[in-house]
C-alpha cells in the first residue's frame, strides 16, 4: 500500500506544470493532503453514525459519483 507522500509524488508528476513556482507546489501539496484528510474524516463520520454496511456503502458511492461528476466537469473545461 502506498503512503500519502508516495501518492502525492505520483500526483505531482502527473499534474504539476513545468516551471510551477514553489508557492504553487506548496499550495497544491497542502490541498492534496487536506483532501486526503477530508476522505479520512468521511470514514470516521460513517463509523460514528453507526450506519449499516449497505448505508455506509451508499454514502461512499454517492461521494464517488460526485468525484466522477467533477472529473467530467474538468474534462469539459467547466471546472
Amino acid at each position: 500500500m502506498r503512503t500519502i507522500a508516495q501518492q502525492w509524488t505520483q500526483f505531482e508528476r502527473l499534474v504539476m506544470p513545468q516551471g510551477a513556482s514553489a508557492l504553487q507546489r506548496q499550495e497544491m501539496r497542502r490541498a492534496f493532503y487536506a483532501g486526503f484528510q477530508a476522505s479520512l474524516t468521511v470514514g470516521v463520520e460513517i463509523a460514528a453514525a453507526d450506519l449499516s454496511d449497505e448505508a455506509g456503502a451508499a454514502v461512499l458511492q454517492g461521494l464517488h459519483e460526485e468525484c466522477q461528476s467533477f472529473c467530467a466537469e474538468i474534462q469539459a473545461g467547466r471546472a
